[in-house]
């Protein structure tokens, strides 16, 4: 059984391939996104690796799902394709924001870098990018939801 949305060219077994690859990186990623919330807890070292690992699980994300890239300006633009789409978008510059500040205001991974101003900007980023992109974030999941419990539903078989 495929997955509503899921692409149509593909065939049944690549598609199932595909989501045993995506649900375990979408899993981790809903995990480190609330150990990266634990601010408190974790510390600031843990904090920012946490960071560049949810960045570079981003980008897996992003590549594994290159097909909506691909279709962006296809098909009838209804409200929750549009819900989706400015959704989707929103949580990428949100991520954007999220990596730029992190970068500025790293002490332990990117202690190196030659960064000597904009922490005052970068915090504001920071704070407004995390609030914003957890809410946005959590809207994504919920928009998806249905794909999720078809695709763990498919992982099972």
């Amino acid at each position: 059984m495929l997955c509503i949305g899921a692409p149509f060219a593909m065939e049944e077994s690549g598609m199932r391939t595909k989501i045993k690859l995506k649900m375990p990186i979408d899993l981790l990623m809903t995990v480190v996104l609330l150990l990266l919330m634990a601010y408190q807890v974790t510390g600031e070292k843990y904090h920012e690796w946490l960071g560049v690992s949810m960045f570079l699980l981003f980008i897996i994300h992003n590549i594994l799902n290159i097909y909506w890239y691909k279709n962006i300006f296809k098909g009838k633009y209804r409200f929750l394709h549009i819900a989706r789409t400015v959704i989707n978008l929103a949580v990428f510059i949100a991520m954007l924001c999220l990596t730029y500040s992190g970068i500025v205001m790293s002490r332990y991974v990117f202690a190196d870098l030659p960064i000597n101003s904009g922490m005052a900007l970068a915090r504001i980023l920071h704070l407004s990018g995390s609030y914003w992109g957890f809410a946005l974030m959590s809207i994504h999941l919920g928009l998806h939801w249905s794909r999720v419990v078809c695709c763990v539903k498919s992982f099972r078989r």
